[in-house]
């Protein structure tokens, strides 16, 4: 066991890492370092990608640690010290060539899933656009669309506004684009060429991940990490191209804690925990073999602070036994993508989990996701706060997960048109899960929503012949605190074939919201046997009070029926009596 010491200020690496003759890179100390030896990185800015080659053993950790917290930074960018030369002087736009050799990692690589941003539809000629057709959003295709780059531009430690194409620079001051063909880059900025600016161009679409897959009892703590150059993980299941690549990356590792680092400006994801790609056997990293996800696990994550992450701050897909506790994520999705795979949290075929203590706040996107496959993991005591979408949201698994202890508050609706949502706690085609005692409060939709949404199955039942499309079944929802949501405080389907064995009690609606019961549990695929069910629920509505529901939403057959508590409790008394002859009319 030994200390290796880096210091890029008086070194080399042609030293030998001792306390009198420090290694200049990180990345020289993480050739050598062996199980239990500890890396002490001095103040200073490393500008590299930091690659250990071994693992530690149980009891023997490698360390990797900043001697001050957040002094030694790593970063994905290099300076530029070249010059721009004028554009277009009248409008202060300047243009540089940059080479593949050293920027082919980032400003040449289209950024995945751009169309899905809309804030960049205004920039497009109108064929370009995406359309909305019956309610849905049609992208045709999407090879068609202008992209981003994964590259960033930081002037004096500002982010410039990356755009799709040249025209639309002039419209936006502090902006760039990147010609990928011709290799320029353009850029808004006044007085560009003076001395006194750092001008920082990402170089490097990782930080801080071994190239080998499966390393184990790796410590990183304490540093600041920022300018990665990631990508999207769009379809990132089957795309090794897109897989998940954090700018911290554990590889399939085991036994990783990563703590107390300050993690700011990636350009999608900031850590990544999991298998990267599940369902190819190619690798981003040059062919090292898969690991089987049952070895993937015990990772902390722990007391870190992630701000700007464009995508994603922790994700991960197959893991075990993982602790996420803590953390801070403020402007998760920082890029606005309207497509999946963004939130403060999400995981993938995570098996019990425990997330507990992070708070999200401020972030287009859900604050913490749990999709296919959630077995025996528990999300308690975080606080949720001005999130869009979902607070929490859990995604097609059997459970059990525990949801419990969390404060929600002012979740906002989604990018998504077609269904922004904007619930507290919000669950679809989702078995298995007990929410209790949380506070949910002025969202925009509902404090809880759960319904059925399609006829997927479970990763759980992957190698299973008679695989079975998930329900809303098997929860408890019970001891919330629900304040002045507003659509209502909890939107829940009427029992059916896709809705079954719930309970629901003892909630407190403090402002005394309404809630609406929902015609998902007798999801289909066809719109008329949707369209019946809603009709049966307005007739026993109209039998049993004498007078017109209001609905919910009125054009769209997942639609349910508001009801008072009073009402609510009389439907669910009587459920049984209620939905039979809707049983029977619909199977």
């Amino acid at each position: 066991m030994a200390y290796i010491y880096v210091d890029n200020k008086k070194a080399s690496d042609n030293q030998d890492g001792s306390i009198l003759n420090p290694f200049a890179t990180i990345g020289q100390a993480a050739m050598i370092a062996k199980p239990g030896d500890t890396v002490i990185v001095k103040e200073g800015i490393y500008r590299e990608r930091v690659c250990p080659e071994y693992g530690g053993e149980q009891g023997k950790r490698i360390i990797y640690k900043s001697e001050h917290y957040g002094k030694a930074i790593i970063k994905g960018s290099n300076i530029f010290t070249g010059t721009f030369e004028v554009f277009d002087k009248t409008a202060d736009i300047y243009s540089v060539y940059l080479s593949k050799e050293e920027y082919g990692q980032t400003f040449y690589v289209p950024l995945a899933d751009t169309f899905t941003i809309p804030e960049h539809y205004a920039d497009w000629q109108d064929e370009h656009r995406p359309k909305m057709v019956n309610g849905q959003i049609s992208y045709g295709d999407r090879h068609k669309y202008p992209t981003l780059s994964l590259g960033q531009v930081f002037i004096n430690n500002e982010s410039l506004y990356e755009k799709t194409n040249l025209k639309s620079v002039y419209s936006k001051e502090n902006s760039w684009f990147f010609d990928k063909t011709e290799g320029v880059l353009y850029v808004r900025y006044k007085n560009i060429n003076d001395e006194a600016n750092l001008i920082e161009l990402t170089a490097r679409n990782r930080v801080f991940a071994p190239k080998k897959r499966g390393l184990g009892y790796i410590t990183v703590d304490g540093f600041m990490i920022s300018h990665c150059g990631n990508q999207f993980p769009a379809s990132f299941w089957s795309n090794p191209e897109n897989a998940q690549a954090g700018a911290i990356g554990t590889r399939s590792g085991h036994h990783w804690h990563i703590c107390n680092n300050i993690i700011t400006h990636i350009k999608t994801i900031g850590i990544d925990i999991g298998c990267e790609c599940r369902d190819s056997d190619e690798d981003i990293h040059g062919g090292y073999p898969r690991v089987p996800i049952k070895h993937i696990r015990n990772h902390i994550i722990e007391n870190n602070r992630l701000y700007d992450c464009g995508a994603c701050a922790i994700t991960g897909l197959g893991h075990y036994n993982s602790v996420i506790a803590n953390n801070y994520i403020e402007k998760s999705n920082s890029l606005n993508f309207s497509s999946p795979e963004t939130a403060g949290i999400k995981f993938h075929y995570c098996y019990d989990a425990d997330i507990y203590g992070n708070t999200v706040i401020d972030s287009n996107c859900d604050g913490i996701w749990l999709d296919n496959i959630y077995t025996g993991s528990k999300v308690h005591h975080n606080n949720l706060i001005r999130c869009g979408t979902s607070g929490i949201f859990i995604e097609l698994g059997k459970g059990p997960v525990e949801v419990c202890n969390n404060f929600i508050y002012q979740t906002r609706r989604g990018l998504y048109a077609p269904d922004p949502r904007g619930s507290g706690i919000y669950a679809h085609d989702a078995e298995g899960i007990h929410v209790h005692d949380n506070v949910i409060g002025e969202c925009e939709e509902f404090g809880i929503y759960m319904r059925v949404v399609t006829n997927r199955w479970s990763g759980e039942d992957d190698d299973n012949p008679q695989k079975q499309p998930m329900s809303t079944a098997n929860s408890v929802i019970e001891n919330n605190i629900l304040n002045r949501n507003k659509l209502g405080e909890i939107c829940f389907p009427a029992k059916g074939p896709r809705c079954y064995n719930n309970i629901i009690r003892n909630n407190l609606f403090l402002s005394g919201g309404e809630m609406v019961i929902g015609a998902s549990g007798h999801f289909d695929k066809d719109p008329d046997v949707m369209e019946r069910k809603k009709i049966e629920l307005i007739d026993w509505y109209e039998k049993r009070y004498g007078k017109k529901p209001k609905l919910w939403p009125s054009d769209d057959y997942f639609a349910g029926i508001f009801v008072s508590q009073k009402e609510w409790n009389d439907f669910y008394a009587n459920e049984n009596e209620n939905l039979s002859s809707i049983d029977e009319k619909i199977n």
